[in-house]
């Protein structure tokens, strides 16, 4: 998966009129407004792309547009870069139909930007133009546009979050074993709806093809072995026993996981954005082990071969947390998702587990991308499903996180949002729990209780990054059409609960 910087335009208009009073004046004050931001943005991880200017000597060679000749050259030029989002700077007044143009023919995601400058009348020009782009409405884009003065950091979590969903609008997700598992309906969903506006493709491969490779690899041994290894050289616990976890059943775990690699470096890896497993029962039973260090290895940033780019992995076919996660990490490429299933722990209602069952992406283990920080804090020992196979454990750390998950109501979406803190898991809060010990678990606080959880809660699976991104996936949610309910007070939750059963006076049920 690409962690490649957001590429994202910046172009700034001037007023045709080039009698006017104060032009030299006005137009020096646009050049210094679009350098700026240009520079802001720069500086904030983005790729900026700026066809105005010469990158070698972007002060004397700027000039903002003003004539269709500028225009065409402009979005030749972007397209070519691959923009994937544009700021247009409305430093002053200027005629707003040019704007509108380049928007329809870029047809990327749009922001508008100024400044709070009564001399120069940036607030008229936002206006204006936001105002021909409601009229005109060539794209969805140009309908769902910011307006925002002054604030880069606002129009940052803006970028990351249109640039990201341009990205999952092209993206290929690859689905080992299909869809649907052991009846859970809200796991699978319309590919082909999907395809024509959030995805760009929905693979599909039996688990024959993990299989195959798999077996390859244990009649060899050779690199088995080289992982094993690995995870014990890192400080890896692993706790065998006669049924679930023997010599055996890891080798097989482990064999399966290495084939999944394979696989990927066949298709392309970088042609793939994220993957799900089914696991049960063809996996787990069939083939007498559960395929748990798939979720736990592909979307962490290191194995025994040394770094790698982390795959978003969730399990048994679910769609919707699969383009989550890729979301996520699309939005935050250096921090995989995690995936898992909720929990709930007595003794804290405010609580949301996100406990997978057996094997979830080792970064949390001690929230790090390195094997050094997390092997020692991983414990290998019985799964609790399946034939037989390890359950890879750990307990979570403390970090602000945001939790999420696209969930679907009548053939409406809905993107569930919150953030919370997740604490630090304990010896004392595993206890707690009779079964499901063994899971690598996350504990996040989203300030409401799991009572009113349970109500709105739209799958038993949803997803987790560190930080506090609600900005982000809220103005990718807006760019797709998605609309967002939080779930992280009980006012959200009350909100969420109307308008997803239809109590809501603006949403209307056929």
């Amino acid at each position: 998966m690409a962690s490649e910087s957001p590429r994202i335009g910046v172009v700034s208009f001037a007023d045709s009129r080039v009698d006017q009073a104060l032009m030299t004046e006005a137009h020096a004050y646009i050049r210094d407004s679009h350098l700026g931001l240009a520079r802001d943005l720069t500086a904030r991880g983005f790729r900026v792309l700026d066809p105005l200017s010469d990158a070698s000597d972007p002060t004397s060679s700027f000039t903002p547009i003003t004539s269709l000749a500028q225009r065409e050259a402009a979005i030749r030029r972007l397209q070519q870069d691959g923009v994937e989002a544009l700021v247009v700077g409305c430093w002053r007044w200027s005629e707003p139909m040019p704007v509108v143009d380049l928007v329809r023919r870029l047809n990327v995601p749009v922001a508008l930007y100024g400044h709070r400058n009564a001399d120069w009348s940036g607030f008229g020009g936002i206006t204006a133009v936001g105002a021909a782009l409601w009229e005109v409405a060539p794209n969805g884009s140009a309908l769902v546009h910011p307006r925002i003065l002054d604030d880069v950091d606002e129009l940052a979590g803006w970028a990351r979050g249109a640039a990201a969903y341009q990205r999952l609008r092209t993206s290929r997700l690859l689905l080992w074993g299909g869809t649907i598992c052991m009846g859970m309906e809200h796991l699978p969903d319309d590919i082909s709806r999907l395809k024509a506006w959030l995805v760009g493709d929905i693979l599909a491969e039996g688990q024959y093809y993990l299989i195959k490779r798999a077996e390859a690899f244990l009649q060899d041994g050779t690199e088995i072995q080289a992982f094993l290894n690995w995870l014990q050289a890192g400080g890896t616990r692993i706790v065998y026993d006669e049924k679930m976890l023997t010599p055996e059943s890891l080798s097989r775990q482990v064999a399966l996981y290495l084939a999944a690699e394979q696989r990927l470096d066949e298709i392309g890896r970088e042609d793939i954005a994220g993957v799900s497993i089914l696991c049960q029962k063809e996996l787990a039973v069939e083939y007498g082990v559960t395929p748990c260090f798939i979720p736990a290895l592909l979307p962490f940033a290191e194995n025994h071969r040394g770094e790698k780019v982390p795959m978003p992995t969730v399990c048994e076919g679910d769609i919707k947390s699969l383009i989550t996660s890729v979301l996520m990490s699309y939005i935050a490429p250096e921090t995989p998702a995690q995936f898992g299933d909720l929990r709930e722990i007595g003794g804290a209602p405010n609580w949301v587990v996100i406990a997978n069952c057996g094997g979830s992406s080792l970064f949390y283990a001690a929230n790090s991308n390195r094997a050094r920080d997390v092997l020692p804090n991983v414990t290998l020992q019985h799964q609790i499903h399946g034939a037989s196979g390890a359950s890879i454990t750990f307990k979570g750390k403390a970090t602000r996180a945001t939790v999420a998950r696209l969930c679907r109501v009548r053939g409406q979406y809905w993107m569930h949002l919150g953030v919370g803190q997740a604490t630090e898991v304990t010896d004392e809060i595993m206890a707690r729990r009779k079964w499901a010990r063994e899971w690598p678990t996350v504990v996040v606080d989203l300030g409401v209780d799991s009572g009113d959880f349970a109500r709105v809660a739209a799958s038993n699976h949803y997803c987790l990054v560190p930080g506090d991104y609600a900005r982000e996936i809220s103005y990718a949610c807006s760019q797709a059409g998605i609309p967002v309910l939080r779930i992280d007070s009980p006012e959200g939750i009350a909100e969420a609960v109307a308008a997803m059963t239809g109590c809501r006076e603006d949403v209307k049920w056929t």
